[in-house]
């Protein structure tokens, strides 16, 4: 017989366990692995404090979900789907360039991480989450880096893209996208037009002509980012009035191919507010030296102010009063004094007037259509906060069902401007994505 043996003090130590093998030995050690269990731990308050600490958790991880999707809180106006052959919905994105990111960083983006402004986690964030989730047909990107379309290209398999680079030594251009499945080419115009003014190292824009394949309808879109210096207001209006006339163009010349529906859309980053004069040309067709000082066709400026609500403003460019709104004779000499009076001349062609040829219909914003004005804003860093994107369509041979709205000012804590500035860990781009 065995005796127990004994500690110093007269305990005795109970007996050595037999090694056991198999199932019986596991199921030995995970009974002495697993802590005998508390006879309160099934009581109603252990039970409620349980249910506390999960929901508390479940809370923390939706708000790190909402606090990361740039999609949260983001709501589509009352409308149809894209149920219908017909219906085709357009994305305007500004990605921002990386070149920016980099000569702007301590005017524009003083208080964004690394990662915030890095192009890597921008890019994936941007192609991988939020176009692929709106699901669009046709993409009009702005600020793409020429280094950057390949990878992109890839990135989008189920599209086919065309990139133009801006001139004037810019590394970034814009690009255009469209979903393969729904459209092709126009066989009359295979390749994009590549939008630039009188010298071909300056464009800024492409105008691609497409063709729906089940209803055989056409779609010319056209994709612009418009210079910002608000001194340049000639190039400006000369750059919008020349993508228009692009864009009349290629329609005219589809009517003339196609018996279907031929449909006008435009995209761009304007760098010009809604209140602008180019704003106006662009709905109205009609612009007159006389209503706009030349300095102020982007409506950056004010009467009683001498600085710009942006700072993409040239280097060499001086800060210059602004004169009255209205017709005078004062804005009309800010157009005389170009340092060259033959820049541009087909603008005006030796007139006070310019106009745009409206016959197939005039332009008119999806967002002002549906929501009775535009978004609030559409672009927000250090020193602008504002709507400077815009998606325009043709109203005599398309109409817009609904958009989607841009996050509400009561998101951004009332005061967007000094408190949360992009891009940052929800919004990889100082722009929003604007989609019709």
């Amino acid at each position: 017989m065995m005796m127990s043996r004994r500690r110093r003090g007269g305990r005795s130590e109970p007996p050595p366990l037999e090694k056991k093998t198999g199932e019986e030995g596991l199921q030995t050690r995970r009974t002495l692995e697993r802590p005998p269990p508390s006879p309160s731990s099934s009581s109603p308050a252990v039970k409620k404090k349980r249910r506390t600490f999960w929901q508390n958790r479940r809370r923390m991880e939706t708000r790190e979900e909402e606090d990361q999707d740039p999609l949260f809180g983001r709501e589509w106006s009352p409308g149809e789907n894209d149920s219908e052959n017909g219906l085709v919905r357009v994305v305007s994105y500004n990605i921002l360039c990386e070149s920016a990111t980099k000569k702007y960083a301590r005017e524009l983006y003083p208080k964004q991480t690394r990662k915030d402004l890095q192009a890597e986690t921008r890019i994936e964030k941007i192609f991988e989450d939020e176009l692929k989730r709106l699901k669009p047909d046709v993409i009009n990107l702005q600020e793409v880096e020429a280094k950057r379309f390949k990878q992109i290209s890839k990135m989008m398999r189920k599209y086919e893209g065309y990139f133009v680079k801006r001139g004037k030594g810019k590394t970034d251009g814009v690009a255009t996208f469209f979903r393969k499945s729904k459209f092709a080419t126009a066989t009359w115009s295979k390749k994009p037009t590549r939008v630039a003014l009188d010298d071909d190292d300056d464009a800024f824009g492409l105008v691609l002509v497409l063709e729906n394949r089940k209803n055989r309808s056409v779609v010319v879109t056209g994709n612009a980012h418009v210079l910002f210096a608000p001194k340049n207001g000639l190039v400006k209006l000369a750059q919008v009035k020349t993508i228009l006339e692009a864009m009349e163009s290629a329609k005219s010349i589809a009517l003339s191919n196609s018996s279907s529906r031929v449909m006008k859309i435009f995209s761009l980053d304007g760098n010009f507010l809604p209140n602008s004069a180019l704003y106006s040309f662009i709905e109205e067709g009609y612009f007159d030296k006389m209503s706009c000082n030349r300095r102020n066709m982007g409506g950056y400026l004010s009467e009683d102010s001498k600085k710009e609500k942006e700072c993409y403003d040239e280097e060499d460019e001086e800060e210059e009063a602004l004169v009255g709104g209205s017709f005078n004779e004062s804005n009309l000499q800010s157009w005389n004094d170009v340092d060259d009076v033959n820049t541009h001349e087909n603008v005006f062609n030796g007139s006070l007037i310019t106009k745009l040829n409206t016959a197939s219909g005039r332009m008119r914003s999806a967002y002002k259509k549906v929501l009775k004005e535009e978004p609030s804003w559409t672009s927000c860093h250090r020193k602008f906060v504002g709507t400077t994107d815009y998606i325009f369509f043709d109203e005599s041979a398309a109409k817009v069902m609904r958009v989607l709205k841009t996050p509400n000012a009561r998101q951004w804590n009332n005061n967007l401007h000094e408190k949360k500035t992009l891009p940052n860990r929800k919004y990889p781009s100082d722009h929003l994505s604007i989609v019709a």
